[in-house]
């Protein structure tokens, strides 16, 4: 399931930090089924994010444990995944 938005209104971050999304800005929510085996699942959708977008020509760093930071060293993006 995959839900995507053109406006955020109650995003939230690691623990009770706020999450703001700026005007055309990427936002979505998605569910998977666990993984059987232990991964770092936060982590390993980071890299795949910043390996698709240095694909198409675009510079990304990854900042642990879970920000995804352009070249200018300005967070644009994070990743939350939580259990259920």
């Amino acid at each position: 399931l995959l839900v995507s938005c053109e406006e955020q209104l109650n995003g939230r971050g690691r623990g009770d930090h706020k999450w703001v999304a700026m005007p055309g800005t990427l936002c979505f929510s998605f569910q998977a089924s666990a993984s059987v085996v232990l991964s770092f699942t936060a982590l390993e959708v980071s890299l795949l994010i910043v390996r698709f977008f240095e694909a198409k020509g675009r510079k990304l760093c990854l900042k642990w444990p879970n920000d995804i930071w352009d070249e200018k060293f300005k967070k644009c993006g994070g990743i939350l995944v939580q259990a259920q």
